[in-house]
């Protein structure tokens, strides 16, 4: 049986995320995004999911330019650390049957789509 305590689990994984609405749908002309104090930065546009709609800012230039973008649209964005990893590690559950895998994309930073990989983990029954 796999246990974890998720409070831990909570504080340790979870990353910083910021709202923003999008100042051009008020008619304002100011900036829209404060400059970031940390890059590389991921920024999400609107609700969509599976990848789309982010982009990855690793320098101010590559910011400032999706700021050109995001005032061409009304969709509010949000504002994100990149988290750097090796892999994604999944665990499903089936009935009493329990599954583990590995994936990783060799030609994404989004890590969810492109020429994936998942590779099978043994699991321990720790009873």
């Amino acid at each position: 049986m796999l246990q974890m305590n998720f409070e831990t689990w909570e504080r340790s994984h979870l990353c910083q995320l910021n709202f923003f609405p999008n100042i051009s749908s008020s008619g304002s002309d100011g900036e829209l995004l404060e400059d970031p104090t940390e890059l590389p930065l991921v920024i999400k546009v609107g609700s969509p999911h599976a990848g789309y709609g982010k982009m990855r800012a690793q320098t101010q230039e590559e910011f400032d330019d999706l700021k050109s973008i995001l005032k061409l649209h009304k969709d509010f964005y949000t504002t994100e650390p990149l988290v750097k990893f090796e892999f994604e590690f999944r665990i499903q559950k089936i009935g009493s049957h329990y599954r583990a895998s590995k994936r990783n994309s060799s030609t994404c930073w989004k890590n969810n789509w492109g020429n994936l990989e998942f590779v099978d983990c043994e699991l321990h029954d720790s009873r």
